[in-house]
């Protein structure tokens, strides 16, 4: 693998971590939700966001190749 190449997985991990990151403060904000309003909102956040993680890991699985 060139060096090329092994920069844009490492960013691409750098990447996915953040993402994961990212939808673990969103979950966690969705333990205290006091109504199915807020429920329905924090579950559509963390959907983005694990949609977010999904292109990502296949974004990463092509440098892989």
């Amino acid at each position: 693998m060139t060096a090329r190449r092994i920069d844009a997985v490492r960013k691409e991990f750098s990447m996915l971590t953040a993402l994961i990151e990212d939808a673990a403060v969103i979950a966690s904000v969705g333990q205290g939700i006091d109504s199915v309003e807020d429920g329905r909102r924090q579950h559509d956040r963390l959907s983005k966001a694990l949609d977010r993680i999904g292109r990502r890991l296949r974004t990463l699985e092509k440098h892989l190749r």
